[in-house]
Formats: C-alpha cells, structure tokens, sequence
C-alpha cells in the first residue's frame, strides 16, 4: 500500500500565514510589528549615497524576463543590450552592490554591525 506524500512547510509561508492569520487579529501588534522588523533588519545604502549618487547603475535596465525561461524555450539573455543600448539585469547587479560593504548598525539592529549582507536579502 503506498503511504500519502508528508506535507512540506516552507519558510516564506510561515511568515506569510504569521502576518495574514496571527498578526491580523492583534490590531496594535499588527501596527507595531512590521516598525519593528525594519527597525531590526532592515539594511539600506547610507543616505548620503542617494544623494551623491541617486540611480546607482545608470547603464543598467530592470528586465526580468531577460533571465529567459527553459520550459518556454526562451533563452537566457541577462547582459545582452536591449533596443536603446542598456544593459538588461533582472536585479542582481544592484542586489550585489551592498554585499561589498559592512554594515553599520544601531538601536535594535545593533548585533549587525559590522556584518555583511550573505543571501535571501
């Protein structure tokens, strides 16, 4: 006889069902809690970084369908130039610019500091 497939549980979902379910029925937590998580692990460029350089890839377009898609028959054609001449990236680059850097922290986010930022971010 065979046995039913055990149900898998990601961790995105937890977090999803957290928020829509737990966290819905607590109105003053549900004000509080999402302050409270940028507070502790939000990562930004210091902002005198927007200011002395406001588009941080000015040669490079979002274009997520340049990843292509295999099932599809698409190609992958991150890097490759689209009509005006820019460089298509489906966001990695600029997700990769802040992992060069260590981050400087305070307040509830202090036990970041000195880190650098690995995946999933």
């Amino acid at each position: 006889m065979a046995t039913k497939p055990k149900k898998l549980v990601h961790g995105d979902d937890l977090l999803y069902r957290f928020f829509q379910d737990a966290l819905v029925k607590e109105p003053e937590l549900f004000a509080k809690v999402p302050q409270m998580m940028l507070e502790a692990m939000g990562v930004w460029f210091p902002r005198t970084a927007y200011r002395d350089w406001p588009v941080l890839l000015p040669w490079v377009v979002r274009d997520p369908k340049c990843r292509g898609n295999k099932s599809k028959g698409l190609p992958d054609e991150w890097g490759s130039p689209d009509e005006q001449g820019y460089l298509r990236d489906d966001n990695s680059l600029v997700k990769g610019l802040p992992r060069a850097l260590s981050v400087k922290a305070s307040g509830s986010a202090k036990h970041l500091s000195g880190a650098r930022m690995a995946s999933l971010f």
